[in-house]
């Protein structure tokens, strides 16, 4: 369970919000070493990356804290908040990038991982997304890596990968790959909350 921690969704409006992109991009850095992102990045690159979440004022970011310390984070925002570059595939495969929330990366922690925090990353970005109006789909990216990698390691409890959330089973996919490229995915927007 996530008892003891401080769950906090910032938008782009949120001064608190760009007061955590150092923090933010530490927590990047750390997770992306791992399995199956296995990226080595620079805090630079990664706070110009999370810039782009706080000049768009309908962005949302999903903040989990221990005390003060920023162990878990999760991203979203319209998707034309995005560059062209990556609106582009979108568009070559027939969808408007208006009418598509793109959640980001969800990155926590590998020690606070098991305790539900996926969940209320994916309730918290589609409350937001709903609240905003006007979305017809949601979409999510993920680093797909073969079964065999050597360096995928012998248990994952990651929830995306398990299947434990309920708004990763809702997910159809728009284009597969397995060579550790993004995959993109996208649901449709439901009328409903997911009880995820």
């Amino acid at each position: 369970m996530s008892a003891g921690l401080d769950i906090r969704i910032l938008t782009g409006r949120d001064p608190a919000f760009a007061a955590c992109i150092p923090d933010l991009a530490r927590l990047r850095i750390t997770v992306f070493r791992e399995f199956p992102y296995l990226y080595a990045g620079s805090l630079a690159y990664e706070e110009q990356y999370l810039a782009t979440y706080t000049r768009c004022a309908d962005s949302v970011a999903v903040i989990v804290r221990d005390g003060e310390r920023v162990v878990g984070a999760s991203t979203g925002l319209p998707l034309v908040a995005e560059t062209a570059e990556f609106t582009r595939p979108f568009v070559a495969h027939g969808y408007r990038p208006e009418e598509i929330f793109y959640c980001g990366e969800s990155v926590l922690l590998r020690e606070y991982r098991g305790r539900g925090l996926y969940r209320e990353f994916f309730a918290g970005r589609e409350r937001h997304a709903r609240a905003l109006a006007g979305f017809r789909w949601m979409a999510l990216c993920g680093v797909v890596r073969p079964e065999n990698h050597p360096r995928r390691p012998p248990t994952t409890c990651h929830s995306m990968r398990s299947g434990r959330s309920s708004a990763i089973r809702a997910i159809r996919n728009s284009s597969r790959n397995t060579n550790g490229r993004i995959s993109m995915k996208l649901r449709r927007a439901r009328r409903t909350c997911c009880s995820g």
